[in-house]
């Protein structure tokens, strides 16, 4: 895997499945803006450090076991795509 798939999977598998919200600092910029699907109520907010962590606790707590399997990683330029 190139690195930014790496970055990618390691993020999902650190922060999303194993829930921990101390391993974001290792991948999230200071601040920034969720672009996602339109249903998704993050949407469109700008969140900081302290909000992602909130926003990870608030999607994982109805889910606690949830886990994301990766299928394939795309890599074009600076862009990753995850299925």
């Amino acid at each position: 895997m190139a690195g930014r798939k790496i970055i990618l999977s390691n993020f999902i598998r650190e922060v999303w499945n194993a829930g921990d919200a101390e391993a974001c600092a290792k991948y999230l910029a200071p601040t920034y803006t969720i672009h996602h699907d339109p249903g998704d109520p993050w949407h469109g907010q700008t969140l900081d450090l302290d909000g992602f962590k909130a926003r990870l606790r608030q999607s994982r707590a109805p889910f606690p076991d949830q886990c994301f399997a990766i299928q394939e990683l795309f890599e074009d330029g600076n862009a990753v795509v995850m299925t």
